[in-house]
């Protein structure tokens, strides 16, 4: 018995033709992943007698689990049924424990078929990814013999030559919102105010932010802005004395074309050069968001990355609700709400891009706090909620989320005003640089086959998993469409 169970290294999944398809497939893909072997019958009819010569010996004699793909379809389909029956009949005769491990696909009965109700189901309705994270947990907690090594290549290999999907690309327009916002021309000449030495410097932009007149940034002993003109300053008293007549004026004014800069096409062989005024726009913009982001009342929180992300604390204790346009109609959403006995709240950082357009690329985020004001200190702690509250939100609440936070930078939800000069402001649209395909697919109804942000893919507690090497994947994938004649994918 013992050289019979060594033998056994096949997971054969028995699923409903046509219907669970695509869930046995991406179910076949996981496992092979991980270096499994999988018999998964995606392209003959249940019920044939060659079927039957071919399945009965590999469930009899080499395979380890059986995978019961279990649905409302399933359970009505005679060809799975018979391979059910069989299945438990190979448990009994050979003895075999956890021979047989059924995963629920939407919600069926376990009375639907004899000897069901005394096996636990593995839960897939709710969630593909969980459920997949449950059956190689299972898979490794009963040390089911691997007869490859985990690599992440496999998956797609197997994909590009054994699998011809059902759900196709059709000729539909699809629009793909992204996380750009397109960032308008700013005016033409940007100034660079040199004064005598950088602690004049640092005390005329001390002054001039506490005065919150105009955005200005420095550099060494230059004041970056887009005014032409600097306000006087006397060093000896406070900042209301800005404009007294006999103050410190800088020495000299410098000027950049910004419009030249975001076309690559500026060139100076003095101070700013290239380089120097390229960064120092883009240091100019970031000090001019935040201060906008900051008036509109929004709080600010250091990453353990540096980065600073902002988000609305609860006023006056109520979650923070906007609305927002999506596809011509309104919709409303929380950007903050209660987690537990805390608060969540959405966050973004930000950065400004100048390619391939110029714009400013948001990255969304999830925060904590215990008062609706303050997010938690404790990183590991914070890490942990992000991932459990993540585990919640789709693609499509990330988008929506976006569309609200920008909505509420807005008095009309259209547009929004980052001023960048004491009468200038950048008109910014509430509505992400939006892409439109001319192909597309029919998205499914249910959201369990969908994996969410922040998957389980990041976490190690059911097997060691090799570095994945993305380009080694993505030139896997070019090799595979190239064999097949078609266009190579781009490059990352």
């Amino acid at each position: 018995m013992q050289e019979e169970l060594q033998e056994r290294h096949t997971i054969f999944i028995s699923h409903a033709l046509p219907e669970d398809v695509e869930v046995a497939v991406w179910v076949a893909a996981k496992l092979r992943n991980e270096g499994y072997d999988v018999w998964c019958e995606v392209e003959q009819v249940h019920g044939g007698e060659h079927f039957w010569k071919t399945i009965e010996p590999l469930i009899r004699d080499k395979t380890a689990k059986f995978v019961f793909l279990a649905s409302q379809a399933s359970v009505k389909k005679q060809g799975v049924r018979m391979e059910w029956d069989f299945a438990l009949g190979v448990a009994r005769d050979y003895d075999l424990q956890d021979f047989i491990i059924p995963v629920n696909l939407d919600g069926v009965s376990p009375n639907s078929l004899m000897g069901l109700p005394g096996l636990a189901m593995i839960q897939f309705q709710a969630s593909w990814a969980h459920g997949i994270k449950a059956l190689l947990t299972k898979l490794h907690k009963d040390n089911v013999h691997k007869t490859t090594a985990s690599t992440p290549l496999s998956a797609a290999h197997w994909y590009f030559h054994r699998f011809t999907s059902h759900n196709d690309a059709l000729k539909k327009t699809e629009n793909f919102y992204s996380n750009w916002v397109e960032l308008p021309l700013p005016p033409r000449n940007l100034y660079f105010h040199r004064y005598s030495n950088e602690a004049q410097a640092r005390a005329v932009l001390d002054a001039l932010r506490e005065s919150k007149l105009f955005p200005v940034v420095r550099h060494d002993t230059y004041i970056i802005t887009f005014e032409p003109t600097m306000p006087l300053l006397e060093l000896s008293k406070t900042s209301t004395t800005l404009f007294e007549a006999d103050a410190v004026a800088p020495l000299e004014r410098r000027e950049a074309d910004t419009h030249l800069i975001l076309a690559r096409r500026y060139d100076s062989k003095t101070f700013p050069q290239r380089q120097d005024a390229s960064n120092l726009l883009v240091q100019f913009l970031q000090h001019a968001v935040h201060e906008f982001f900051i008036s509109r009342g929004l709080r600010t929180y250091q990453m353990s990355s540096n980065k600073t992300c902002y988000y609305y604390p609860r006023r006056e204790g109520i979650d923070f609700k906007v609305k927002y346009n999506y596809e011509g109609k309104t919709r409303n959403k929380q950007l903050s709400g209660t987690y537990y006995d805390a608060f969540w709240h959405f966050a973004v950082s930000f950065n400004p891009r100048f390619r391939p357009e110029a714009a400013l690329s948001f990255k969304s985020h999830i925060v904590f706090s215990d008062d609706g004001q303050t997010v938690w200190e404790d990183k590991k702690k914070l890490v942990s909620a992000r991932r459990k509250k993540g585990k919640l939100m789709f693609n499509a609440e990330w988008r929506d989320s976006l569309l609200a936070f920008l909505s509420s930078l807005s008095d009309d939800q259209t547009t929004f005003q980052i001023p960048v000069a004491a009468t200038q402001q950048l008109a910014m649209s509430t509505t992400p640089v939006v892409f439109t395909s001319l192909k597309g697919y029919n998205d499914p109804t249910d959201k369990g086959r969908l994996a969410p942000l922040d998957d389980f893919d990041n976490e190690e507690e059911y097997v060691n998993d090799p570095e994945f090497d993305a380009n080694a994947a993505l030139a896997e994938l070019i090799v595979d469409e190239e064999l097949k004649g078609s266009a190579p994918l781009p490059a990352a």
